[in-house]
C-alpha cells in the first residue's frame, strides 16, 4: 500500500496545480489598481494627485529621466499634496544630499538628521527639504501643480549629487 501513496499524492497535486493555473489570467495576477500620482496638464506642468500620494510614505519624484532633480512629495494631515526638493539647504553641494525614508521619519543620506514626514512642503531651515518658490508651485485644491519651467532653476542644486 505504501508504494501507491507517492503515486497518488504527485497526481493530486499536479491536478491542484492545473486548476489553480487555469484560474488565473494570462499576464499573471493584475496588480491592484492605485489613483496615478501625477497627471500632465496641457501646459507640460505636473499635477501632483493629493488622493495618490500616502501620509506615511514619502513619493520621490523625477520629473525627467536624465535629470538627477528630485521631488519628495507627501500628503499631509489635512489631505493636501505636499512637495519640497529631494536635496537639503546645509548639506547641498555633498554627493549624498539627498533624503531617504527612515521609519517614520525623512532622512537626510548625508549629515543622517532626520525628521518628521510633515516638513516635507513647509518653509524650514538648515538640513531641511528646500521648499520651491511660489513661482513653481501651485495649490489647485488638495492637488499640488507643479510648474516645470519654474523648477529648471533649481537643476545646478543637484548637480552633484551622486545616484541613487
Amino acid at each position: 500500500m505504501k508504494s501507491y501513496t507517492l503515486p497518488v499524492l504527485a497526481i493530486l497535486a499536479a491536478g491542484a496545480a492545473a486548476i489553480v493555473l487555469l484560474t488565473v489570467p494570462r499576464g499573471g495576477v493584475p496588480e491592484p489598481t492605485e489613483p496615478e500620482i501625477v497627471q500632465m496638464a496641457e501646459t507640460g506642468d505636473v499635477i501632483l494627485r493629493a488622493d495618490a500620494l500616502s501620509r506615511d510614505r514619502i513619493t520621490f519624484l523625477r520629473l525627467e529621466e536624465d535629470s538627477p532633480m528630485e521631488l519628495i512629495a507627501i500628503r499631509g494631515e489635512d489631505g493636501r499634496a505636499y512637495a519640497a526638493l529631494g536635496t537639503c539647504q546645509s548639506c547641498n553641494g555633498s554627493p549624498r544630499a539627498y533624503y531617504s525614508q527612515s521609519g517614520d521619519a525623512l532622512r537626510c543620506n548625508n549629515c543622517g538628521l532626520t525628521f518628521p514626514l510633515s516638513v516635507i512642503g513647509t518653509d524650514g531651515s538648515g538640513c531641511h527639504p528646500i521648499l520651491p518658490d511660489e513661482t513653481a508651485l501651485e495649490r489647485s485644491e488638495a492637488d499640488l501643480v507643479i510648474h516645470r519651467e519654474a523648477l529648471r532653476a533649481y537643476e545646478d542644486l543637484f548637480a552633484g549629487i551622486e545616484e541613487h
